[in-house]
Protein backbone atom coordinates (compact mmCIF):
# COMPACT_ATOMS: atom_id res chain seq x y z
CA UNK A 1 0.00 0.00 0.00
CA UNK A 2 1.26 3.67 -0.77
CA UNK A 3 0.43 6.74 0.04
CA UNK A 4 0.29 10.16 -2.33
CA UNK A 5 2.48 12.78 -2.35
CA UNK A 6 0.96 15.96 -2.24
CA UNK A 7 4.08 17.85 -4.09
CA UNK A 8 4.14 15.58 -6.97
CA UNK A 9 1.29 13.66 -7.25
CA UNK A 10 2.70 10.15 -7.45
CA UNK A 11 1.99 7.08 -5.12
CA UNK A 12 5.14 6.63 -2.71
CA UNK A 13 5.50 3.57 -0.32
CA UNK A 14 5.40 4.37 3.43
CA UNK A 15 5.98 2.03 6.05
CA UNK A 16 5.55 2.31 9.61
CA UNK A 17 6.61 0.52 12.86
CA UNK A 18 3.92 0.47 15.77
CA UNK A 19 3.31 -2.13 18.74
CA UNK A 20 5.70 -4.60 17.26
CA UNK A 21 4.68 -5.23 13.46
CA UNK A 22 5.87 -3.21 10.35
CA UNK A 23 2.22 -2.05 8.39
CA UNK A 24 1.80 -0.04 5.11
CA UNK A 25 -0.24 3.35 3.98
CA UNK A 26 -1.12 5.68 6.71
CA UNK A 27 -3.16 3.78 9.40
CA UNK A 28 -4.85 5.61 12.09
CA UNK A 29 -3.04 5.77 15.67
CA UNK A 30 -4.87 8.72 17.73
CA UNK A 31 -8.51 9.00 19.16
CA UNK A 32 -9.99 11.83 20.04
CA UNK A 33 -8.87 11.87 23.52
CA UNK A 34 -5.47 11.32 22.83
CA UNK A 35 -3.49 13.55 24.40
CA UNK A 36 -1.47 14.52 21.93
CA UNK A 37 -4.11 15.04 19.24
CA UNK A 38 -5.68 18.14 21.10
CA UNK A 39 -2.06 18.79 23.38
CA UNK A 40 0.76 18.66 21.10
CA UNK A 41 2.45 16.36 22.64
CA UNK A 42 4.26 14.89 20.17
CA UNK A 43 7.90 14.78 18.95
CA UNK A 44 10.02 13.37 16.20
CA UNK A 45 13.13 13.35 14.45
CA UNK A 46 14.00 13.32 10.62
CA UNK A 47 16.79 11.10 9.19
CA UNK A 48 17.85 10.45 5.61
CA UNK A 49 18.24 7.25 3.91
CA UNK A 50 20.28 7.05 0.26
CA UNK A 51 22.65 5.19 -1.83
CA UNK A 52 22.55 2.01 1.36
CA UNK A 53 23.70 5.18 3.60
CA UNK A 54 22.17 6.90 6.50
CA UNK A 55 24.24 9.68 8.04
CA UNK A 56 24.03 10.53 11.87
CA UNK A 57 21.06 8.20 12.26
CA UNK A 58 22.67 7.66 15.44
CA UNK A 59 22.57 11.39 16.67
CA UNK A 60 18.58 11.74 15.10
CA UNK A 61 17.41 9.09 17.57
CA UNK A 62 19.36 9.75 20.23
CA UNK A 63 18.26 13.78 19.68
CA UNK A 64 14.64 11.72 19.94
CA UNK A 65 14.92 10.50 22.87
CA UNK A 66 15.86 13.86 24.76
CA UNK A 67 13.13 16.00 22.78
CA UNK A 68 10.70 13.52 24.12
CA UNK A 69 12.01 13.40 27.89
CA UNK A 70 11.85 17.63 27.51
CA UNK A 71 7.88 17.35 27.01
CA UNK A 72 7.32 14.92 29.76
CA UNK A 73 7.36 12.10 28.07
CA UNK A 74 9.13 8.54 28.75
CA UNK A 75 10.16 6.56 25.53
CA UNK A 76 9.45 3.32 25.44
CA UNK A 77 12.48 2.31 23.48
CA UNK A 78 15.78 3.61 23.36
CA UNK A 79 18.22 5.28 20.35
CA UNK A 80 19.50 2.06 19.77
CA UNK A 81 16.28 0.36 19.32
CA UNK A 82 15.28 3.01 17.08
CA UNK A 83 18.78 2.78 14.78
CA UNK A 84 18.44 -1.00 14.42
CA UNK A 85 14.25 -1.06 13.95
CA UNK A 86 15.43 1.79 10.94
CA UNK A 87 17.74 -0.34 9.24
CA UNK A 88 15.47 -3.68 9.35
CA UNK A 89 12.89 -0.89 7.88
CA UNK A 90 15.34 0.37 5.05
CA UNK A 91 15.94 -3.50 4.04
CA UNK A 92 12.30 -3.67 3.29
CA UNK A 93 12.69 -1.09 0.43
CA UNK A 94 14.48 -1.08 -2.45
CA UNK A 95 18.28 -1.08 -2.99
CA UNK A 96 19.16 2.72 -2.79
CA UNK A 97 16.06 3.86 -1.65
CA UNK A 98 15.74 7.47 -1.09
CA UNK A 99 14.05 7.77 2.18
CA UNK A 100 12.85 9.88 4.92
CA UNK A 101 13.02 8.08 8.34
CA UNK A 102 10.54 9.64 10.89
CA UNK A 103 10.61 8.56 14.57
CA UNK A 104 7.94 9.79 16.99
CA UNK A 105 6.83 9.82 20.35
CA UNK A 106 3.46 10.65 21.57
CA UNK A 107 1.65 10.80 24.83
CA UNK A 108 -1.91 8.53 24.80
CA UNK A 109 -3.23 10.17 27.92
CA UNK A 110 -3.14 13.09 30.21
CA UNK A 111 -5.68 16.21 31.11
CA UNK A 112 -3.39 18.96 29.91
CA UNK A 113 -0.25 17.62 31.31
CA UNK A 114 0.83 14.32 29.72
CA UNK A 115 1.59 11.45 31.52
CA UNK A 116 4.64 10.01 30.55
CA UNK A 117 4.59 6.87 30.83
CA UNK A 118 1.33 6.85 28.44
CA UNK A 119 3.75 7.03 25.79
CA UNK A 120 3.42 5.73 22.53
CA UNK A 121 6.25 5.34 19.65
CA UNK A 122 6.19 5.01 16.06
CA UNK A 123 8.77 4.54 13.39
CA UNK A 124 7.67 5.95 9.98
CA UNK A 125 10.27 5.47 6.73
CA UNK A 126 8.93 6.91 3.06
CA UNK A 127 10.17 7.21 -0.24
CA UNK A 128 10.81 10.84 -0.81
CA UNK A 129 13.91 11.76 -3.76
CA UNK A 130 17.05 13.81 -2.27
CA UNK A 131 16.27 17.64 -3.97
CA UNK A 132 18.50 18.61 -6.58
CA UNK A 133 20.67 21.46 -5.33
CA UNK A 134 18.77 23.46 -7.85
CA UNK A 135 19.00 26.46 -5.14
CA UNK A 136 16.17 28.45 -3.44
CA UNK A 137 15.06 32.42 -2.81
CA UNK A 138 14.26 33.70 0.56
CA UNK A 139 12.59 37.39 2.14
CA UNK A 140 13.27 38.50 5.57
CA UNK A 141 9.90 37.25 7.42
CA UNK A 142 7.60 38.89 9.79
CA UNK A 143 7.51 35.94 12.02
CA UNK A 144 9.95 35.66 15.01
CA UNK A 145 11.15 32.52 16.38
CA UNK A 146 9.96 31.79 19.86
CA UNK A 147 12.15 32.14 22.95
CA UNK A 148 13.11 29.06 25.55
CA UNK A 149 10.30 30.94 28.16
CA UNK A 150 7.62 30.47 25.53
CA UNK A 151 7.89 27.29 23.94
CA UNK A 152 10.20 24.02 24.17
CA UNK A 153 12.40 24.74 21.65
CA UNK A 154 14.96 22.73 23.34
CA UNK A 155 12.80 19.66 21.67
CA UNK A 156 12.04 19.04 18.67
CA UNK A 157 8.68 19.20 19.22
CA UNK A 158 5.52 19.30 16.63
CA UNK A 159 4.00 21.82 18.31
CA UNK A 160 6.76 24.29 17.16
CA UNK A 161 5.89 23.93 13.58
CA UNK A 162 2.70 25.81 12.93
CA UNK A 163 5.31 29.35 13.21
CA UNK A 164 7.72 27.66 10.83
CA UNK A 165 4.84 27.01 8.79
CA UNK A 166 3.42 30.81 9.22
CA UNK A 167 6.38 31.79 7.90
CA UNK A 168 6.57 29.38 4.76
CA UNK A 169 2.91 30.78 3.91
CA UNK A 170 4.07 33.84 4.15
CA UNK A 171 7.00 33.59 1.84
CA UNK A 172 5.17 31.59 -0.50
CA UNK A 173 2.39 34.14 -0.58
CA UNK A 174 4.76 36.90 -1.70
CA UNK A 175 6.80 34.42 -4.47
CA UNK A 176 9.55 33.35 -2.41
CA UNK A 177 10.58 29.70 -1.46
CA UNK A 178 11.49 30.06 2.16
CA UNK A 179 12.25 32.93 4.53
CA UNK A 180 14.72 34.36 7.06
CA UNK A 181 13.63 34.41 10.23
CA UNK A 182 14.76 36.28 13.42
CA UNK A 183 14.53 35.75 17.06
CA UNK A 184 12.94 37.96 19.58
CA UNK A 185 16.26 40.11 19.97
CA UNK A 186 16.43 40.86 16.05
CA UNK A 187 19.12 38.57 15.10
CA UNK A 188 19.01 35.89 12.31
CA UNK A 189 18.27 32.78 13.93
CA UNK A 190 17.59 30.36 10.63
CA UNK A 191 15.62 29.79 7.87
CA UNK A 192 11.75 28.62 8.20
CA UNK A 193 13.26 24.99 7.53
CA UNK A 194 16.66 24.96 8.25
CA UNK A 195 19.78 26.10 9.51
CA UNK A 196 21.51 29.36 7.90
CA UNK A 197 24.62 30.39 6.86
CA UNK A 198 26.18 32.67 5.05
CA UNK A 199 29.79 33.27 3.39
CA UNK A 200 31.96 36.00 3.15
CA UNK A 201 35.79 37.07 2.36
CA UNK A 202 36.28 33.66 2.25
CA UNK A 203 35.35 32.89 5.62
CA UNK A 204 32.08 30.87 7.15
CA UNK A 205 29.17 32.15 9.96
CA UNK A 206 26.05 30.76 11.07
CA UNK A 207 23.93 32.16 14.31
CA UNK A 208 25.26 31.36 17.31
CA UNK A 209 22.87 28.55 18.96
CA UNK A 210 21.15 30.66 21.98
CA UNK A 211 18.13 28.31 22.57
CA UNK A 212 15.40 29.99 20.10
CA UNK A 213 16.47 27.52 17.17
CA UNK A 214 17.52 23.64 16.99
CA UNK A 215 20.87 23.11 16.58
CA UNK A 216 20.66 21.31 13.93
CA UNK A 217 22.57 17.91 13.44
CA UNK A 218 23.60 18.57 9.91
CA UNK A 219 24.65 21.93 10.95
CA UNK A 220 27.20 20.30 13.53
CA UNK A 221 28.46 18.38 11.01
CA UNK A 222 28.94 20.44 8.56
CA UNK A 223 30.86 22.89 10.96
CA UNK A 224 33.01 20.03 11.77
CA UNK A 225 34.04 19.37 8.61
CA UNK A 226 34.64 22.61 7.20
CA UNK A 227 37.00 23.69 10.58
CA UNK A 228 38.99 20.08 9.57
CA UNK A 229 39.27 20.92 6.01
CA UNK A 230 41.06 24.27 7.45
CA UNK A 231 38.09 26.65 6.73
CA UNK A 232 37.04 29.24 9.35
CA UNK A 233 33.81 29.07 10.84
CA UNK A 234 32.32 31.39 13.47
CA UNK A 235 29.53 31.14 15.32
CA UNK A 236 28.15 34.46 16.32
CA UNK A 237 25.37 36.75 16.22
CA UNK A 238 24.30 37.67 12.46
CA UNK A 239 21.79 40.68 11.80
CA UNK A 240 20.23 40.45 8.77
CA UNK A 241 21.71 42.99 6.86
CA UNK A 242 25.23 40.71 7.39
CA UNK A 243 23.06 38.40 5.47
CA UNK A 244 22.34 40.85 2.79
CA UNK A 245 25.95 41.97 2.35
CA UNK A 246 27.19 38.20 1.95
CA UNK A 247 29.28 36.81 -0.72
CA UNK A 248 27.28 33.42 -0.26
CA UNK A 249 24.44 31.95 1.65
CA UNK A 250 23.19 28.34 2.06
CA UNK A 251 21.17 25.99 4.22
CA UNK A 252 22.18 22.81 5.97
CA UNK A 253 19.28 20.38 7.04
CA UNK A 254 18.02 16.56 7.58
CA UNK A 255 15.86 16.63 4.14
CA UNK A 256 18.16 18.63 1.38
CA UNK A 257 21.46 18.10 3.65
CA UNK A 258 23.20 21.30 2.29
CA UNK A 259 21.17 24.10 -0.35
CA UNK A 260 22.61 27.42 -2.02
CA UNK A 261 20.07 30.41 -1.88
CA UNK A 262 19.90 31.87 -5.13
CA UNK A 263 17.68 34.77 -4.29
CA UNK A 264 17.51 37.02 -1.02
CA UNK A 265 14.50 39.64 -1.56
CA UNK A 266 15.60 41.76 -5.02
CA UNK A 267 19.17 40.10 -5.13
CA UNK A 268 20.14 37.01 -6.94
CA UNK A 269 22.86 35.21 -5.56
CA UNK A 270 25.12 32.52 -7.00
CA UNK A 271 26.26 28.81 -5.23
CA UNK A 272 29.59 29.90 -4.54
CA UNK A 273 33.07 27.85 -3.52
CA UNK A 274 32.36 27.81 0.15
CA UNK A 275 28.93 26.27 -0.67
CA UNK A 276 30.15 23.63 -2.85
CA UNK A 277 33.20 22.87 -0.39
CA UNK A 278 30.76 22.29 2.17
CA UNK A 279 28.52 20.33 0.04
CA UNK A 280 30.98 18.10 -1.53
CA UNK A 281 32.37 17.74 2.49
CA UNK A 282 29.41 16.39 3.37
CA UNK A 283 28.13 14.04 0.97
CA UNK A 284 31.97 12.48 1.00
CA UNK A 285 31.87 12.16 4.85
CA UNK A 286 28.79 10.25 3.93
CA UNK A 287 29.68 7.77 1.90
CA UNK A 288 32.29 6.52 4.36
CA UNK A 289 29.34 6.21 7.35
CA UNK A 290 28.34 2.24 5.57
CA UNK A 291 25.77 0.05 7.08
CA UNK A 292 25.99 -2.14 9.72
CA UNK A 293 25.79 -5.65 9.39
CA UNK A 294 23.10 -6.14 12.29
CA UNK A 295 19.58 -6.26 11.96
CA UNK A 296 16.84 -6.26 14.57
CA UNK A 297 12.83 -7.01 14.26
CA UNK A 298 11.57 -6.57 17.53
CA UNK A 299 12.10 -3.65 20.11
CA UNK A 300 13.60 -5.29 23.42
CA UNK A 301 10.33 -4.18 26.08
CA UNK A 302 12.94 -5.19 29.10
CA UNK A 303 15.23 -2.90 30.42
CA UNK A 304 18.22 -4.68 32.05
CA UNK A 305 18.60 -4.66 35.68
CA UNK A 306 21.56 -1.32 35.94
CA UNK A 307 19.61 0.10 33.83
CA UNK A 308 16.51 0.31 36.10
CA UNK A 309 18.69 1.33 38.98
CA UNK A 310 19.99 4.01 36.81
CA UNK A 311 16.18 5.13 36.15
CA UNK A 312 15.16 4.16 40.27
CA UNK A 313 18.35 6.52 41.33
CA UNK A 314 17.10 9.34 38.79
CA UNK A 315 13.71 9.23 39.97
CA UNK A 316 14.27 9.43 43.51
CA UNK A 317 15.53 13.19 42.71
CA UNK A 318 13.31 14.10 39.72
CA UNK A 319 12.11 17.86 40.84
CA UNK A 320 8.33 18.24 41.70
CA UNK A 321 8.68 20.94 38.75
CA UNK A 322 11.82 20.89 36.40
CA UNK A 323 12.98 24.59 36.17
CA UNK A 324 16.76 23.63 34.06
CA UNK A 325 17.32 20.26 32.36
CA UNK A 326 20.31 19.01 31.80
CA UNK A 327 21.04 16.60 28.94
CA UNK A 328 24.46 14.37 29.23
CA UNK A 329 25.16 11.90 26.09
CA UNK A 330 25.22 8.66 28.21
CA UNK A 331 25.23 6.89 31.38
CA UNK A 332 28.62 5.59 32.31
CA UNK A 333 29.71 2.08 31.07
CA UNK A 334 30.68 0.94 35.07
CA UNK A 335 27.54 0.04 36.44
CA UNK A 336 27.98 1.52 39.82
CA UNK A 337 28.54 4.24 38.81
CA UNK A 338 26.07 7.49 37.91
CA UNK A 339 25.00 10.99 38.35
CA UNK A 340 22.37 10.57 40.71
CA UNK A 341 24.42 6.94 42.84
CA UNK A 342 24.81 9.05 46.04
CA UNK A 343 27.91 6.36 47.35
CA UNK A 344 30.02 6.47 44.35
CA UNK A 345 33.72 7.74 46.13
CA UNK A 346 35.26 8.71 42.38
CA UNK A 347 35.32 8.84 38.72
CA UNK A 348 32.68 11.04 39.04
CA UNK A 349 33.57 14.23 37.33
CA UNK A 350 30.34 15.22 35.60
CA UNK A 351 28.58 15.71 38.72
CA UNK A 352 31.65 17.46 40.36
CA UNK A 353 32.05 19.64 37.42
CA UNK A 354 28.16 20.34 37.18
CA UNK A 355 27.91 21.10 41.28
CA UNK A 356 30.85 23.54 41.02
CA UNK A 357 29.14 25.52 38.28
CA UNK A 358 25.68 25.90 40.03
CA UNK A 359 26.80 26.38 43.43
CA UNK A 360 30.21 28.64 43.29
CA UNK A 361 31.71 29.27 46.72
CA UNK A 362 29.51 26.43 48.09
CA UNK A 363 30.64 23.83 46.84
CA UNK A 364 34.18 22.65 48.78
CA UNK A 365 37.00 20.42 48.93
CA UNK A 366 35.80 17.32 46.50
CA UNK A 367 36.87 14.47 49.18
CA UNK A 368 34.88 16.20 51.67
CA UNK A 369 31.77 17.33 49.14
CA UNK A 370 31.43 13.23 48.06
CA UNK A 371 30.58 12.08 51.95
CA UNK A 372 27.68 14.59 51.39
CA UNK A 373 26.16 13.90 47.59
CA UNK A 374 23.20 13.02 48.97
CA UNK A 375 22.23 16.40 50.64
CA UNK A 376 24.09 18.00 47.54
CA UNK A 377 21.55 15.92 45.45
CA UNK A 378 18.57 16.88 47.74
CA UNK A 379 19.71 20.29 47.17
CA UNK A 380 19.60 19.60 43.22
CA UNK A 381 16.41 18.49 43.18
CA UNK A 382 15.19 21.09 45.73
CA UNK A 383 16.53 23.92 43.16
CA UNK A 384 14.13 22.46 40.26
CA UNK A 385 17.31 20.83 38.22
CA UNK A 386 17.34 17.61 36.49
CA UNK A 387 19.81 15.86 34.61
CA UNK A 388 19.15 13.25 31.83
CA UNK A 389 20.55 10.97 29.62
CA UNK A 390 19.96 11.70 25.62
CA UNK A 391 20.89 7.76 25.09
CA UNK A 392 19.61 4.89 27.81
CA UNK A 393 22.68 2.94 27.61
CA UNK A 394 26.34 3.49 27.77
CA UNK A 395 28.15 4.40 24.72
Amino acid sequence: MAITSGETGRERKALHYIEGDWVEGNPPIMGPLTNAAWMASVVFDGARAFAGLAPDLERHAARCIASARVLGLEPPVGARDIVALAWDGIARFADGAELYIRPMFYAEDGFVTPEGESTRFVLTLFESPMPEPKGFTAHLSAIRRPTPESAPTAAKASCLYPQSARALREARGLGFDNAVVLDANGNVAEFATANIFIARDGTVATPVPNGTFLDGITRQRVIGLLTGAGIEVAETTLSFADVQAADEVFSTGNYAKVTPLVGLEDRTLQPGPLYEKARDLYFDWAKTTGRPGVRMGKVPKIKNEASRKRQRAADQYRPAKTRVLFVAEAPPSDPDRYFYFADVPGHDALWVELMKALYPGEFGPIKLERKQKRQWLERFQEDGYRLIDALEEPV
